[in-house]
C-alpha cells in the first residue's frame, strides 16, 4: 500500500470516519453544548448583612480553632470534632470555622469537668 504524501491525506488516515465525513462537507461539530441551568459547586457564599464577622479588638471576637485551643487550652482537633458532630455552635465561611469565645469556654467547662480536669 501506498503511504500518502500530503500532510492532510496523512491525518485523515488517523481520524475516525465520521469526523472526515463531516469536516470534508465543511461542518465540524460542536465541541460542548452550552448549558442553560446553574451548577452549584462549593459552598454556598454568605450574603447576609447581619452575618458579617466582628472586627478586630471585641471583648467577643470570632475565634478560628487553633486560637481557641491556645485561649482556652484544649486539644484543638476536639473543637474540631465537635464542630463537625453538632456539639459545638459555630460558623463556617467558605473552609474556615469561627467560633464564639463565650461557646468555646462553655464547651472546655464541661469537657475539663467530664474529664476529671479542673485547671
Amino acid at each position: 500500500m501506498r503511504q500518502p504524501t500530503r500532510l492532510a491525506d496523512r491525518i485523515k488516515l488517523y481520524q475516525p470516519l465520521g469526523i472526515c465525513r463531516l469536516t470534508e462537507r465543511g461542518f465540524s461539530p460542536p465541541m460542548q453544548a452550552a448549558s442553560s441551568e446553574n451548577k452549584k459547586f462549593g459552598q454556598p457564599v454568605v450574603s447576609d448583612k447581619s452575618l458579617v464577622l466582628p472586627q478586630e479588638g471585641g471583648a467577643n471576637q470570632l475565634l478560628t480553632p487553633a486560637q481557641a485551643a491556645a485561649r482556652f487550652h484544649i486539644p484543638e482537633y476536639l473543637l474540631r470534632k465537635a464542630c463537625s458532630e453538632g456539639r459545638l455552635e459555630h460558623l463556617r465561611v467558605v473552609n474556615s470555622l469561627w467560633l464564639a469565645p463565650a461557646t468555646v469556654a462553655t464547651f472546655a467547662r464541661s469537657w475539663r469537668t467530664k474529664n476529671g480536669r479542673n485547671s
